[in-house]
């Protein structure tokens, strides 16, 4: 069921949706073919998607992130594993993200990189279970599962959204036909502007193959 004050999940059996408070019953879908369904309910099952995809997608970012502050830790103690390293973060993020954990959980006799290791290492081990979790929740959500394969994606799901929250649409068909319109617009865009810079490339060169040839042909 969905709220339909704020068009979030509401678990079966609730009186009063968590989110906003609103004490109206949730939203049951009149069909499982999402082609059926109307606007409201394509709103919530968006809703609802774009909700269960971004918590796994941030958890995964946070997750990469932490295992990416420890091997910085490790490098700090292993010359040989540093020069493998890519650090997409600047020295001062990964320097208030030292002195933050290292406030909170000091390790008397261990040296300061050791230190953040351990402590590194410790928070992956337990956010862990929170991203499978998570991953168990998106790959259950029997909402996600309505939309077709080709459009389980973020970007795809936040235009939708727009489409229906600015009524330029109020069937599947009608999202679908303005995404894809909007996808051939960008790849035109895209692809002219690559045949523009092949122009220039190709004027550029033939102006310097002429200049070349008359400066020879003046020394001769």
């Amino acid at each position: 069921m969905f709220c339909i004050n704020c068009n979030k999940f509401m678990d079966e059996g609730d009186s009063f949706c968590v989110t906003c408070g609103n004490d109206s019953e949730g939203l049951e879908l009149s069909s499982t073919d999402i082609s059926e369904l109307n606007s409201k309910e394509l709103l919530a099952i968006f809703s609802n998607s774009h909700v269960s995809m971004s918590n796994f997608l941030n958890a995964i970012e946070y997750l990469s992130r932490i295992e990416h502050l420890h091997c910085h830790a490790l490098a700090q103690q292993n010359w040989s594993f540093k020069q493998l390293l890519k650090n997409p973060l600047s020295a001062k993020q990964i320097e208030e993200e030292d002195n933050k954990r290292l406030k909170r959980s000091l390790l008397p006799g261990n040296s300061y990189w050791k230190q953040l290791e351990t402590i590194y290492m410790q928070e992956w081990e337990a956010y862990r279970p929170e991203v499978s979790y998570l991953k168990e929740r998106l790959d259950s959500n029997r909402y996600l599962l309505l939309i077709p394969e080709k459009y389980q994606y973020l970007f795809a799901i936040e235009k939708m959204i727009e489409y229906l929250i600015n009524k330029r649409a109020c069937n599947w068909k009608e999202c679908v036909n303005l995404y894809e319109e909007e996808l051939y617009k960008d790849e035109t865009i895209k692809l002219m502007t690559k045949q523009t810079e092949h122009l220039n490339a190709i004027r550029h060169w033939t102006r310097s193959t002429a200049l070349s040839t008359f400066f020879i042909l003046t020394k001769s």
